[in-house]
């Protein structure tokens, strides 16, 4: 009995605080009366006016998948990146008759055309790793939107577990008061 009257004292206690943190926090005085006359009701359809699918939290999620998608284009930029260099290139060159005499005027000219291509290997072997890199970074990435969108939905299921748990704590607490007011009658 010591105990009960212990802890509904320090409920009291703790009420009047709230109240009046409560006051201060609406803009009232400390000291003012907060009185509710209304009737507080609440709605048992709650769960329709709520209801959602997991897909309209999928915002939260979309700046990792955009960086999954941004280390993905790079990976993909990176591994193409090791193109041979090509050069084309053209000559033109007329002996003069001291070096060589041909016959024909024609014959001491000549012209080249060609294309030469270099491919430096070393290059390839950064490339192809900075390509792997640059993909598992986005495999990470990719990995860690699915892990956000995972950890999003339990919160929201938790949320509404929690939720259903108040709603039915709400009623027992109305059935209390009915039970009082029968028993105080």
């Amino acid at each position: 009995a010591i105990e009960l009257k212990r802890e509904m004292d320090q409920a009291l206690l703790h009420i009047k605080t709230e109240s009046r943190e409560l006051l201060i926090l609406i803009g009232y005085e400390p000291d003012d009366a907060l009185i509710v006359d209304a009737e507080l009701k609440h709605s048992d359809d709650w769960e329709k006016e709520i209801q959602h699918t997991h897909r309209d939290h999928d915002y939260l999620v979309r700046p990792a998948q955009i960086l999954s998608l941004e280390a993905g284009r790079a990976a993909k930029e990176a591994s193409r990146a090791w193109v041979p260099k090509v050069e084309a290139f053209a000559g033109w060159h007329q002996f003069n008759q001291r070096r060589e005499d041909p016959e024909d005027m024609k014959d001491r000219q000549e012209s080249v055309v060609g294309l030469r291509m270099k491919l430096s290997l070393s290059d390839g072997i950064s490339f192809i790793n900075e390509a792997g890199a640059l993909r598992k970074e986005a495999s990470a990435a990719m990995a860690q939107a699915e892990y956000q969108r995972k950890m999003n939905e339990a919160h929201v299921e938790s949320e509404f577990d929690e939720l259903k748990f108040l709603h039915a704590r709400v009623h027992e607490a109305e059935e209390n008061i009915k039970s009082a007011q029968r028993y105080y009658r």
